[in-house]
């Protein structure tokens, strides 16, 4: 593993979820604008506590990881995982889950929104609500899911907010 491309991967996952709560803080604005505070309140607090997680979760990758990482190829180990590093691993994969789970609702609630004030087509607003909860069964069902997922929704609302000029 190249610690250094590893590190540098995490700081920009963990940066791109919070270019994204700055995209979605305006997208509330705009919305609230439009009378509409309960589903975009709700998009925007679930998404800033995903966020969080997600920080916190590109952190420990970025740091614990490399650290485990290192003492398995350092010179004079058996190669093995470290014994700290196996329950601290299921403790980060519990902040991707929640933090993943926490991002899909969050980005329903903002469908809910969409489809209440008629800021984008409505369609939008369908394809975001039905997206952010097919992903979210997807997770559930198996376990696990791209996180990138979770920019494909704010992209297309963000593209059609500037075609709407």
């Amino acid at each position: 593993m190249n610690a250094l491309v590893w590190r540098w991967a995490n700081v920009f996952m963990g940066a791109a979820a919070v270019v994204l709560l700055t995209g979605l803080s305006m997208l509330t604005t705009l919305l609230e604008a439009a009378k509409e505070r309960i589903c975009s309140r709700l998009g925007l607090v679930g998404w800033l506590m995903a966020t969080v997680l997600w920080v916190i979760f590109s952190v420990f990758r970025g740091v614990v990881t490399v650290k485990a990482a290192e003492e398995m190829g350092a010179p004079g180990t058996t190669g093995a995982v470290p014994a700290y590093y196996e329950l601290l691993a299921q403790w980060g994969f519990a902040l991707f889950y929640v933090a993943t789970v926490i991002g899909f609702l969050a980005l329903a609630a903002y469908g809910a929104s969409l489809l209440q004030v008629g800021l984008v087509p409505a369609w939008a607003g369908w394809a975001t609500l039905a997206f952010s909860l097919a992903l979210l069964v997807q997770l559930l069902v198996t376990g696990d899911t791209l996180s990138a997922f979770h920019y494909v929704p704010p992209m297309l609302i963000g593209v059609l907010l500037l075609l709407r000029g």
